[in-house]
């Protein structure tokens, strides 16, 4: 299978986001078992609550409400209008 130098590239930051990615897994992992080792009383829900996290992100309202005000901010900008300068 040949490459181009593109696809090749593309392929070789892909394999580098991985990395990173299992970096900081291992490194969350790290502050967990650190977080066990020297707790008292450690629950399970203090280190990760799933619920809490899937709630988050499920919520319609607060995704309305975030996509509201990004787009707020996007409308703020001006790009390519020419304003920035003084045009």
């Amino acid at each position: 299978m040949r490459m181009t130098p593109k696809e090749f590239h593309l392929l070789m930051d892909a394999k580098q986001e991985k990395v990173y990615d299992e970096m900081e897994m291992m490194a969350l992992e790290a502050m967990m078992m650190r977080a066990a080792y020297h707790a008292k009383k450690l629950k399970q829900y203090e280190l990760f609550d799933r619920q809490k996290v899937e709630q988050k992100h499920k919520d319609p309202e607060d995704m309305k409400e975030k996509l509201h005000r990004q787009q707020e901010w996007l409308n703020s900008l001006k790009i390519g209008k020419g304003e920035e300068h003084g045009e």
